[in-house]
């Protein structure tokens, strides 16, 4: 017999330990490249694309950004043309009279000493600027686009979620029905009652992943293709809006829209043009600086000296007066266009920050009241089938009522996330 306390009774064992510890040890490290590599070679889409992100994706194509420049460069370039001078004119003119032989070289270039031109770059560059709020409201625009099929991406998932949800309380049912069936309570009615039930939720269920596919694909069109979000399994986000800012400062802040402010600038250039052509009356000089030279065909003689030459124009009849009246007209016109749509951009706004308002208050009180009464209605019905005392059709109609509630609360969501953006572009609010 050994004693427990002898060598040899732990000698064994240890040995065992060591190589069971090594084996293991070995496992793990031959393992280790294989979870690494197979980890590394994971293509399956685990991100979740939200809403700035995808903002930043579909400002972000070349072909907006080559929109947007070759607009500005094109009023630019109007506005450089505009501060152009005009060209000198070189001229050279022989005469041979006789024993003579007269020749001129001279340089012309015109003058403006009204202002004129100074006003007509100033207008130019007020050009500039309404192009570049014409480029802000077509970036607003794009903005407002890329959000709204976004959220209709976010409502398309959430509804889908809610259509899963009800597929799964019907297999719950169906392990119900099936209990009380195997029992002798009831008939196979309820059986065949609630396979119908199920089918009619799944090809929604179905119809509605295909409008979710196309809803996908438009949403990655506008973001410059699948090849941008093939790294997104789908969108997140918070579908209700935050409540809107006061109206009061929202009118106040309503100037500051991109088209309001092209129109300013489009009154400020008629006004400077109008200012320009008004000066028709101040006469332009032109000077020429040239040489003569006549040469002596008898004896080859010449002599050689300069010349100056001054003239101006005489405004008698032509002195601009259909181009300031023109240009007076314009700036009325630009002016009567900006009050216009000042009124009627503050009574659009009015209109959708009470629907907005009123939008939000309905769908959380719809969640709080609606959905949690239909839960509980879910909750009665189950119970009182499962005692007999009501059937399956009962059964089915709370379960049918408690997705339609939270479908109808879906939608008042999205109506309002919808207005609240529909609120931002009237107000010409830009995305950071």
């Amino acid at each position: 017999m050994i004693p427990l306390g002898s060598s040899r009774f732990y000698k064994k064992p240890i040995i065992y330990r060591f190589y069971k510890v090594l084996l293991v040890v070995l496992m793990v490290w031959l393992a280790t490249p294989c979870f690494l590599a197979a980890s590394e070679t994971r293509s399956s889409p685990t991100q979740w694309l939200t809403i700035r992100e995808a903002v930043r994706m579909g400002l972000s194509r070349p072909a907006i950004k080559q929109w947007v420049e070759g607009r500005i460069s094109m009023a630019q370039s109007e506005a450089a043309q505009a501060a152009l001078w005009s060209n000198p004119q070189l001229q050279y003119q022989r005469e041979d009279a006789g024993g003579s032989i007269d020749q001129f070289l001279w340089l012309t270039q015109k003058f403006d000493f009204s202002g004129r031109r100074g006003l007509q770059v100033d207008a130019a560059q007020q050009r500039v600027r309404a192009t570049r709020q014409d480029t802000r409201l077509r970036r607003l625009a794009l903005v407002a686009k890329i959000r709204q099929d976004f959220y209709q991406a976010l409502h398309q998932r959430e509804l889908l979620g809610n259509l899963a949800r009800w597929l799964e309380r019907l297999e719950v049912i169906e392990a119900v029905v099936q209990k009380r069936e195997a029992a002798g309570v009831i008939s196979g009615y309820d059986h065949l009652r609630l396979t119908r039930e199920q089918a009619a939720v799944q090809a929604r269920l179905q119809g509605e992943e295909a409008t979710q596919q196309r809803i996908w694909e438009q949403l990655a069109a506008i973001l410059g293709g699948q090849e941008q979000i093939i790294d997104y399994q789908g969108v997140t986000g918070a579908l209700l809006p935050d409540p809107p800012p006061p109206l009061a400062s929202l009118l106040q802040a309503m100037t500051l829209r991109p088209d309001l402010q092209r129109l300013k600038r489009q009154m400020s250039a008629y006004s400077l043009e109008r200012q320009a052509a008004a000066r028709g009356w101040i006469p332009k000089l032109t000077l020429s600086l040239g040489s003569k030279r006549v040469t002596n065909t008898s004896t080859l003689r010449s002599d050689t000296g300069p010349f100056i030459v001054a003239g101006i124009n005489l405004p008698l009849f032509d002195r601009n007066q259909a181009e300031r009246d023109w240009a007076r007209a314009r700036a009325q016109v630009a002016r009567s266009e900006y009050q216009l749509a000042l009124m009627e951009a503050q009574g659009a706004v009015r209109g959708r920050w009470r629907e907005v308002q009123q939008l939000i208050a309905t769908a959380q009180e719809v969640r709080r009241r609606d959905v949690n009464a239909a839960r509980a209605l879910v909750r009665t019905a189950r119970a009182a089938y499962e005692g007999g005392e009501v059937g399956i059709l009962e059964l089915l109609d709370a379960y049918r009522e408690e997705m339609n509630t939270v479908v109808r609360a879906l939608a008042l969501e999205q109506r309002a996330r919808q207005a609240q953006i529909e609120l931002e572009r009237l107000m010409g609010k830009d995305w950071p």
